[in-house]
């Protein structure tokens, strides 16, 4: 779990599941006043990792990644918001893509999106998915895919 600013609530169902699996949450280092949520979360059995935030003032991926690397985890799903999202599609950190897509349509000047700003404006400049899969859940429909690594150009 990502918390850079510590925001997960005590009562957070997800700190119920400690012994089944578990559960490491990253943060940054500079979090003022940080030490009585910590020992909130480690009393609930959870990990604290720090680390010293990027130049977003985030958990950096790459150190985080190498850390879950060296404890023999070489899997993440990865499901948040669209600031998480976009940092590891930017970083070119993700693998696959999974989205499900509900059968409601919303709209507006201040709806929100999956990702955020790619950097890709041009469909030259896309992330290809390939190997698409779909399926329904109930009433919700879910695709599954693999980014398609580019091949090196010989130049």
């Amino acid at each position: 779990m990502f918390q850079s600013r510590l925001r997960i609530p005590e009562s957070a169902a997800i700190l119920g599941t400690t012994a089944e699996a578990p559960l490491i949450v990253a943060t940054v280092a500079t979090i003022a006043g940080a030490g009585s949520r910590v020992a909130a979360l480690k009393a609930r059995a959870a990990r604290v990792w720090h680390f010293e935030a990027d130049a977003a003032g985030q958990v950096p991926l790459r150190p985080l990644l190498e850390r879950l690397a060296s404890e023999g985890r070489y899997a993440l799903l990865v499901e948040g918001g669209a600031a998480v999202h976009t940092s590891f599609l930017r970083e070119g950190l993700a693998t696959g893509v999974a989205v499900g897509i509900a059968p409601l349509l919303v709209g507006g000047s201040t709806s929100r999106s999956w990702t955020g700003d790619l950097g890709r404006a041009r469909l030259s400049d896309a992330i290809e998915i390939e190997s698409l899969r779909s399926r329904r859940v109930g009433r919700d429909l879910w695709i599954e895919g693999t980014i398609r690594v580019p091949e090196p150009s010989h130049v």
